[in-house]
């Protein structure tokens, strides 16, 4: 609606200097707009999710955050990924640079695009990956897997991880983070 509502902005100079809106001004209507979407994350808010994403109870939060930041991707891309997506070059058991080729996006323009890591998604990555030795080129970087408390001392695992399917829902996680951060976001 915002681009059709500034074509027809366009168009209104134009007839206007010819004289010709007069007769057709009452006519138009501007089209609603949501001004809700599109508001970039500042960089104190970006602290904030941060180190509420570190904080949560899914390992998986804090790298999903930090590609997700770093690379402009959607949540659905970056949960889409496979290993055979990434291309990483690997030093003394760290990923020292690397880069990723986009294998399904919401748009045509999207699928395909070569996007490079910064130094912080390599590190996050690291980490990450060190988690799933054992994964194919075929295995999803962000796995199905589920976070539970169990044993006597209470500690936080995770289990029923399956290499094969993406991760399930990330919501109730992001949702206490954003609580947690004290910062509102989609």
């Amino acid at each position: 609606n915002r681009t059709v509502n500034y074509e027809v902005g366009a168009l209104r100079g134009i007839l206007r200097q010819f004289g010709l809106w007069g007769p057709i001004a009452d006519r138009v209507r501007a089209l609603p707009e949501r001004h809700d979407v599109g508001r970039a994350v500042s960089a104190g808010d970006e602290a904030k999710l941060i180190a509420a994403a570190s904080a949560s109870r899914s390992p998986a939060l804090l790298p999903l955050l930090l590609i997700s930041l770093d690379t402009g991707m959607r949540t659905s891309e970056v949960q889409a990924l496979r290993h055979r997506d990434l291309k990483l070059v690997w030093l003394n058991g760290n990923v020292a640079s690397g880069e990723l080729i986009v294998p399904k996006s919401k748009t045509a323009a999207g699928t395909g695009r070569l996007i490079p890591f910064t130094r912080r998604v390599c590190a996050c990555l690291s980490l990450w990956l060190f988690r799933f030795p054992n994964a194919g080129p075929d295995g999803f970087v962000f796995p199905f897997h589920r976070v539970g408390i169990g044993g006597d001392s209470r500690a936080v695992g995770v289990y029923d991880l399956n290499l094969q399917r993406p991760m399930g829902s990330w919501r109730k996680a992001w949702l206490g983070a954003c609580q947690n951060a004290g910062v509102r976001y989609r």
